[in-house]
C-alpha cells in the first residue's frame, strides 16, 4: 500500500483546501471590507486627482508639481484608475490593495510550477495561497489602500524571472530579470538592494 503522502488524494486536497481558500477569500471576507479608513492612502488620490484637473502631481494646486508620494508606479494606477472609474477613493484604493495582492499570489503559484516536478506534481505551489490567507498582515495589507501589496506583487514577479533564468538562461530572460528588478525600485525606491543583488551575483 502506497504511502498517503505519495497517493493522487495529496493533489486532490491541496488543490481543494487552496482553491476553497482562496473563493472564501474574494466571495466572502473581502467585500466587506473594499472601503479604506487608512488615512495615508488617501494622498495618492489628492496627487491623482490635481494631475487630473491639470495641476501636475501636485500635493496643493496652487503651488505647483511636488512629488512627494512614496510608490510612482502605485500612484500612475491610482492616477489610471480615477480617469476610468467613478468610484468612490475609499474603494478605488481598497480594490487596488486587495487585487494587486490576488495578482502577487498568482505569480507566486505560478513561479512554484515553473521551478520544478518536484513542487509541481502535487500542485503544492498552490499552498501559497492558504498561507498567505491565514497571515493577518497579508488580510490587513489588502485592504489599506496603500502600496503594499503591489510591492508583493513586484518581488513576485522578481522571484519569478530568477527562476525562469535560472532555469534556462538568455538574454531574453535576463532581460525579464533587469526589468523586475527595475519595477521593484520603482514600486518602492527602499527594494532596490535586492534586485541589483541579484543582478550582479
Amino acid at each position: 500500500m502506497r504511502p498517503f503522502y505519495k497517493t493522487q488524494s495529496v493533489k486532490t486536497v491541496v488543490a481543494v483546501i487552496s482553491l476553497l481558500s482562496a473563493v472564501y477569500f474574494v466571495v466572502a471576507y473581502a467585500p466587506a471590507r473594499l472601503s479604506t479608513e487608512f488615512d495615508d492612502a488617501y494622498m495618492y488620490c489628492r496627487y491623482a486627482s490635481n494631475f487630473l484637473a491639470g495641476y501636475g502631481f501636485s500635493w496643493n494646486a496652487a503651488d505647483g508639481p511636488a512629488f512627494g508620494a512614496t510608490s510612482p508606479v502605485f500612484l500612475f494606477l491610482i492616477t489610471v484608475s480615477k480617469s476610468l472609474f467613478t468610484a468612490d477613493n475609499s474603494f478605488l484604493l481598497s480594490f487596488t490593495s486587495f487585487s494587486t495582492g490576488l495578482l502577487g499570489l498568482a505569480v507566486l503559484v505560478f513561479a512554484g510550477y515553473k521551478f520544478g516536478k518536484l513542487l509541481s506534481k502535487k500542485h503544492l505551489p498552490l499552498l501559497v495561497i492558504p498561507l498567505c490567507l491565514v497571515s493577518t498582515s497579508f488580510r490587513y495589507h489588502s485592504f489599506t489602500g496603500m502600496e503594499t501589496t503591489l510591492a508583493f506583487l513586484a518581488n513576485a514577479i522578481l522571484i519569478l524571472s530568477v527562476v525562469l533564468y535560472s532555469s534556462k538562461p538568455g538574454e531574453t530572460r535576463f532581460v525579464f530579470m533587469l526589468l523586475a528588478s527595475v519595477l521593484t525600485f520603482m514600486v518602492r525606491p527602499d527594494f532596490q538592494e535586492q534586485g541589483l543583488c541579484l543582478l550582479f551575483q
